[in-house]
């Protein structure tokens, strides 16, 4: 079903200006954050209000994607400044008072299942450029000694040798599998 106005041609300068907007604004308290990452995220939200998005209910396409776009990037952005200030150690302390490294932390919601269960459904579900790069991440192999810098799509896409555009997929296909599986980290 085609949805009026949703096509990408009409919405890509919203989605970029957006993108660009909110990084203007917290460029400077967030300099880890790169543009990449916003266009990248405002470009996974476009995707899923393509399939959201009900006709019908006294709402234009635009107006839906702009509000859906604008207030998640300001949620994207905040969650970012809390995962990279809420670490105090790359161990954590269990409720038993055993140590665990970050990987060993990674837990389902029901807490059965162990970190090798999840690359194996990784492996099945994901493609196989998305499990290479969702193993790198899980698997923190972008740290440098203690530094606490988390990837971003450029350092990614440096690193793999893919295009933005690439990564940007890539990661929305990550992102959708994290949300469907339901995996915490405890």
């Amino acid at each position: 079903m085609e949805i009026k106005g949703g096509d990408y041609e009409s919405c890509k300068n919203m989605i970029y200006k957006l993108a660009l907007d909110r990084y203007h604004k917290v460029s400077k308290q967030r300099p880890d954050l790169e543009f990449d990452d916003l266009l990248g995220e405002a470009m996974c939200i476009y995707s899923q209000c393509l399939t959201t998005f009900k006709e019908g209910k006294g709402m234009k396409f635009s107006t839906y994607l702009y509000q859906n776009i604008n207030s998640r990037l300001i949620d994207f952005v905040n969650l970012g400044l809390k995962k990279i200030t809420s670490y105090e150690d790359f161990n954590i302390v269990g409720k038993d008072g055993s140590i665990k490294t970050y990987e060993e932390s990674i837990v389902s919601p029901d807490y059965e299942m162990s970190n090798e269960e999840l690359f194996k459904t990784a492996k099945e579900e994901l493609s196989y450029e998305g499990f290479i790069v969702f193993k790198y991440i899980v698997r923190r192999e972008w740290e440098v000694g203690r530094i606490r810098m988390f990837p971003t799509n450029s350092s990614l896409a440096k690193h793999f040798g893919y295009s933005i555009d690439i990564i940007n997929s890539i990661m929305c296909e990550i992102r959708q599998f994290w949300n469907k599986t339901g995996w915490l980290v405890a």
